[in-house]
C-alpha cells in the first residue's frame, strides 16, 4: 500500500482503479485516481506560475552564457518576461533608468562573465562610435571653455565627470 501524494488516501500502486492488475509492471501509479492526478498537476502549475521566472525560481543557477561569451538572464520588464544580457541589468540598476538604444556597457578588464559594478562602464555610440561618457563631458567642458558658453543646466560640467569614469 501507498499513500496519495495529493489526498493522502492509501491505494495499491500496482492495481488499476478497476480493480485489475497493471499491465505494465515497471510503470506503477503514483497517485490513487486520475482526479488526485488532475489536482495535483493544476496545484503545481499555480506554484510554477508564481515563481517561474529568474531568481525568482528555486532553480535558477545564474541564467545562461549566449555564444559571444555574455551572460543571459530572465527578468520582468513592464509585467512580461524577457531575457536580457546581465551586463546592461546591472548598469541599469547603477543608472537608476534604462538604458537608451545607443548606449553600451563595457568590461573594463575584458571579461564577459564578470558583471561586478565596478567593472562595468557607460559608454556612448553617438558619434563617433565607442567614446566613455566621462571623455565626452570632458569634450564639452573644454568646448564651453573654449567658447565661454554657460553650462544651461548651471552645474559645472566637470564636477560630474565622477559618475561616468
Amino acid at each position: 500500500m501507498k499513500a496519495c501524494p495529493n489526498c493522502g488516501n492509501a491505494f495499491d500502486p500496482e492495481v488499476t482503479n478497476n480493480g485489475k492488475p497493471q499491465v505494465h509492471r515497471d510503470h506503477k501509479r503514483e497517485f490513487c485516481s486520475r482526479k488526485c492526478v488532475a489536482s495535483y498537476a493544476a496545484t503545481l502549475q499555480q506554484h510554477r506560475s508564481k515563481h517561474q521566472y529568474g531568481a525568482d525560481n528555486p532553480m535558477f543557477r545564474g541564467g545562461h552564457i549566449e555564444k559571444h561569451g555574455y551572460r543571459v538572464i530572465s527578468c520582468r520588464r513592464n509585467g512580461k518576461r524577457v531575457q536580457d544580457f546581465e551586463h546592461r541589468i546591472v548598469m541599469e540598476k547603477m543608472i537608476g533608468r534604462p538604458l537608451d538604444k545607443f548606449e553600451t556597457v563595457h568590461h573594463k578588464n575584458g571579461e564577459r562573465q564578470d558583471n561586478r559594478p565596478e567593472n562595468l562602464e557607460l559608454w556612448s555610440s553617438r558619434n563617433p562610435r565607442g567614446q566613455r561618457i566621462g571623455d565626452k563631458m570632458k569634450f564639452v567642458d573644454e568646448m564651453i571653455l573654449q567658447y565661454g558658453m554657460p553650462c544651461p543646466t548651471g552645474l559645472a560640467i566637470s564636477g560630474l565627470l565622477g559618475l561616468f569614469g
